[in-house]
């Protein structure tokens, strides 16, 4: 597929890349119209076959590697954003926690205050 077909595919589907199942449809259909339409000997249509079946195999397994690779790469991407926010949520309840401790104890010392004025 030309860099063209490429673009026009992409603006057709607003930017998201289309499914395997409709690119090998497409490919199947389109190849066995090709078959179909044009006069050619046995041995020339098996070897055309052959090689339309060889390309279809290089072209799904090269859409196969491609669509695994942006899994993978966005995998990562959301781990690595997962990661930093339980790491920045970790942090922000450790603050809490100590401003808690300091709050409960500034509140035991006035108590204890209290109690040695009163008592």
């Amino acid at each position: 597929m030309s860099s063209k077909e490429k673009e026009i595919v992409q603006e057709a589907t607003n930017g998201r890349t289309p499914g395997l199942r409709p690119f090998l449809i497409g490919l199947a259909t389109g190849g066995a119209a090709a078959l179909l339409l044009t006069p050619k000997t046995g041995s020339d249509m098996r070897r055309d076959i052959a090689q339309g079946a060889a390309k279809a195999r290089d072209e799904a397994s090269a859409l196969a590697k491609s669509t695994s690779e942006k899994a993978a790469g966005t995998y990562r991407d959301v781990s690595e954003r997962a990661k930093k926010v339980v790491n920045e949520t970790k942090a922000s309840a450790e603050n809490h926690r100590q401003a808690l401790r300091e709050a409960f104890e500034e509140g035991r010392q006035a108590y204890r205050r209290e109690l040695e004025k009163a008592g």
